[in-house]
């Protein structure tokens, strides 16, 4: 079983701080979506849904990867500003940006791979279908 938080402890002695990871519950409901469009269930909800839950996946886990370097790097007493700015990134410049960020300027993305075009591709339809 995948833990289902992550404990924070602010060693100077007054606070312990919890940040939720609700991640598991994404990928079990994209495992589940995914059985049925291998099963060749029709629905008219399952691609659609499939799509969105796949880039909803995606945006959670950079966000969450961000909260977390966010709290790591600048302590769970001023990570907030940092926090904001960095989640109010849009999608693809944070999928884009992530490496470089978490990294600190050690690693970048090849925006010419094509599993990263794909991603692309997956953040312009989840932008179709639900803006």
């Amino acid at each position: 079983m995948e833990p289902s938080a992550r404990l924070i402890i602010n060693l100077t002695g007054d606070k312990s701080f919890y940040l939720w990871n609700g991640l598991e519950t994404y990928y079990k409901k994209l495992r589940a979506a995914y059985t049925d469009i291998l099963n060749d269930l029709n629905s008219e909800y399952l691609y659609f849904g499939f799509f969105t839950l796949c880039a909803s996946t995606l945006e959670y886990s950079l966000n969450f990867i961000l909260a977390d370097y966010c709290i790591d790097k600048f302590g769970p007493e001023n990570y907030k500003t940092y926090c904001k700015e960095y989640i109010g990134l849009s999608f693809q410049n944070k999928l884009l940006m992530i490496p470089h960020i978490i990294s600190d300027g050690k690693y970048m993305l090849n925006e010419n791979h094509p599993s990263f075009n794909q991603l692309e591709d997956l953040i312009t339809l989840r932008n179709r279908i639900l803006h």
